[in-house]
């Protein structure tokens, strides 16, 4: 068995990027995510055979230098802030890990969808480019292999429904 982690990251009102605070805000006004901490970026985990775990998700911090989109990223690059995080894991077997892999090779280098962002101003998702994706949504399909309209802060109380567990002893 291999683990599965999803780490999910607060917003933090000294953090220097205020779209994490525009995203946790906005995201808490829905009332299916009342009572969720003030997450604005998530990733899946996925232990290898070595033990170490690569993350994946999109991601639009690196814009300005071209990078940005779906894409992978060793946990240790990913933990600027350990503090930030919350790590939930699960354990899954090798044909599971490998699956989710599959699915995560399958749209690696898409870009971010801004418009997936904005989207969730607009009912029904009206705002939104089937071409790109955005950190939650990916993460989403990489786990469950279903595209979903998902804020990071809607899919935490989603993974504690499929038996994700957070982890106290970081």
């Amino acid at each position: 068995m291999r683990r599965i982690e999803i780490l999910l990251y607060r917003a933090d009102k000294q953090d220097k990027h205020k779209a994490d605070d525009f995203i946790a805000a906005y995201t808490g006004m829905f009332p299916c995510n009342y009572g969720t901490r003030p997450y604005s970026h998530v990733e899946i985990g996925l232990q290898q055979s070595c033990g170490n775990v690569r993350c994946f998700s999109s991601t639009s911090r690196d814009y300005l230098l071209g990078k940005n989109g779906t894409r992978w990223i060793d946990k240790p690059d990913l933990f600027e802030n350990p503090d930030r995080w919350d790590v939930y894991y699960k354990m899954a077997t090798p044909a599971g890990i490998e699956l989710m892999e599959e699915r995560a090779n399958s749209i690696v280098g898409l870009l971010y969808d801004w418009l997936g962002i904005l989207g969730f101003a607009f009912p029904f998702g009206i705002l939104h480019d089937p071409y790109r994706w955005y950190c939650s949504e990916a993460v989403y399909y990489v786990l469950t292999g279903k595209r979903i309209r998902v804020s990071p802060r809607r899919l935490s109380k989603l993974i504690k429904k499929m038996g994700f567990q957070l982890e106290t002893d970081r």
